[in-house]
């Protein structure tokens, strides 16, 4: 038995007028196709790698942008704290200054005898718990604090006995006590510098 296939779409015929295209033509025809379609794949690649990279550079560029800016702003703070610290170190410095004059001030004012009880009564605090205490004063004060030594000593019962005693090379409200653990000497000079020092520990330490 004979099939015979008719084809009645006139697309599917060939026209006998159009010219006809060779073997080898069409087989160049279809490798240009696929040359011409890798092509634009590979460009579109290349655009794409070069829009990542674009886009790449502009985030490292703000990115950079920010780290710069946050650069800047912890200088600026780091400058600000600095500056702060010398205006407070500078009015601390005059605040001690001014509290030091007044005290030297208010001194300046006591008599002879209140000056001295208030160096005996300081230098005493300090060796309070022992029972045996020799007491060196300017020979000019002798008289002063060999009056005012009972009412100082009542202050501190833990003293057992005061030897107190005139030295030459002391002058002033100056004195010397001697225990069997040390000497400590004392004038109220010498306490105002203390308190410059005390006020300069504590300054430093908050800064």
């Amino acid at each position: 038995m004979v099939l015979f296939v008719r084809h009645t779409d006139k697309l599917a015929a060939p026209d006998p007028s159009a010219p006809l295209l060779p073997a080898a033509a069409h087989l160049q025809y279809v490798r240009a196709e696929a040359l011409l379609a890798a092509a634009q794949a590979e460009a579109t690649a290349v655009l794409a790698a070069a829009a990542a990279e674009r886009e790449d550079e502009r985030r490292r560029g703000y990115e950079e942008g920010v780290m710069q800016a946050r650069a800047e702003a912890a200088e600026q703070m780091l400058s600000n704290v600095a500056r702060t610290i010398d205006y407070f170190a500078g009015v601390e410095g005059r605040m001690t200054e001014l509290v030091l004059q007044a005290m030297r001030r208010l001194v300046a004012d006591y008599s002879d005898r209140e000056r001295a009880t208030i160096v005996v009564r300081g230098a005493l605090a300090a060796v309070r718990s022992q029972k045996h205490v020799t007491l060196r004063v300017a020979a000019e004060r002798l008289d002063v604090l060999r009056d005012a030594l009972d009412g100082i000593l009542a202050e501190f019962t833990g003293i057992g006995y005061v030897d107190l005693q005139a030295d030459t090379r002391l002058r002033g409200d100056a004195c010397v006590v001697e225990t069997e653990i040390g000497v400590v000497e004392a004038s109220l000079e010498a306490q105002i510098e203390a308190l410059r020092r005390a006020f300069a520990h504590v300054f430093g330490k908050r800064c």
